[in-house]
């Protein structure tokens, strides 16, 4: 409603004045970016997240950063993270010395919160990238399931919570929108939370769901105007799971038409394929390809 869009405008104002003033260091600037990221509201804030990853990617264009000291380890994996992430050009060189340290078995670090960290990097991997996908990977899984399986987990149950869910999958795999409605509910366990940017959150998924809502209805009635699944019975009846796999594709809010239009086009392709796989005999099928090749 129009008083929750004026609410999600004021708060924006404020984060965007957090993101531009008052964040001191470059962790701070990054766990922020990579929270707003995970909460859903990122494409609130491109500019301003342009602006900062592209100054610390010059910052460090020479790519010695290497994490020489352990409790780096974190900040330098979420920004590498990050700036992949957001298309920037930065070399797995970065965890040289960590790769080092993992090879001769004398990484000592026990900070699961890096560990997760370090988990999330390894998997925006490139095919050169042999160290994040052949060492890194294998050794930030091992530690967090050791982490899960062992007494060590009664510490903290947010972080036990949240070594499971990036071992079940990682962040980069994972369906946007899903995500955000998960992390909206971690987020808030913790102490250090931001409470504006918690109402923000809450309050923008409420109306990109509205939102969802009225896509969903728009392609909900043009599939039952065509009338194809009464003309032709054998035709899958799923307008529902076709939008819901583009939202997955097609996750940011602003590309609502572009949903709309996929999902139509997808409900089409779909109609086809069971006509060619379960209805058509070969003489229809053949003047049915000619047809559509001219």
């Amino acid at each position: 409603n129009e008083k929750e869009v004026i609410t999600r405008d004021v708060l924006k104002k404020k984060m965007k004045k957090i993101l531009d003033v008052e964040l001191k260091t470059s962790l701070e600037q990054l766990e922020l970016i990579d929270d707003l990221q995970k909460l859903g509201i990122s494409h609130h804030f491109e500019l301003e997240i342009k602006d900062i990853l592209t100054d610390l990617h010059h910052k460090n264009e020479k790519h010695l950063w290497n994490c020489d000291k352990e409790e780096d380890l974190h900040a330098t994996a979420l920004e590498f993270r990050l700036l992949r992430q957001h298309g920037f050009e930065i070399s797995e060189d970065v965890f040289d010395v960590i790769v080092n340290k993992i090879e001769s078995a004398t990484f000592k670090s026990d900070d699961i919160k890096s560990i997760i960290t370090l988990y999330e990097a390894s998997y925006l991997s490139s095919k050169s990238d042999t160290k994040l996908y052949k060492v890194i990977r294998p050794f930030a899984t091992e530690k967090l399931r050791e982490y899960v399986n062992s007494d060590r987990n009664n510490e903290t149950y947010k972080t036990r919570e949240k070594a499971i869910h990036a071992l079940e999958m990682p962040y980069h795999w994972r369906m946007r929108r899903l995500e955000t409605r998960w992390y909206i509910d971690a987020y808030e366990k913790k102490h250090d939370m931001n409470l504006a940017l918690m109402e923000l959150a809450k309050i923008d998924f409420n109306i990109v769901q509205a939102s969802h809502q009225e896509e969903l209805k728009y392609v909900s009635s043009w599939w039952k105007e065509a009338c194809l699944s009464n003309q032709l019975p054998f035709v899958r009846d799923g307008i529902v799971e076709n939008y819901f796999w583009n939202v997955g594709i097609i996750y940011e809010p602003q590309f609502g038409y572009t949903r709309r239009f996929m999902t139509i086009i997808s409900a089409l392709i779909i109609t086809i394929d069971d006509i060619y796989d379960i209805y058509g005999t070969l003489e229809e099928l053949e003047l049915f390809t000619a047809m559509v090749d001219k």
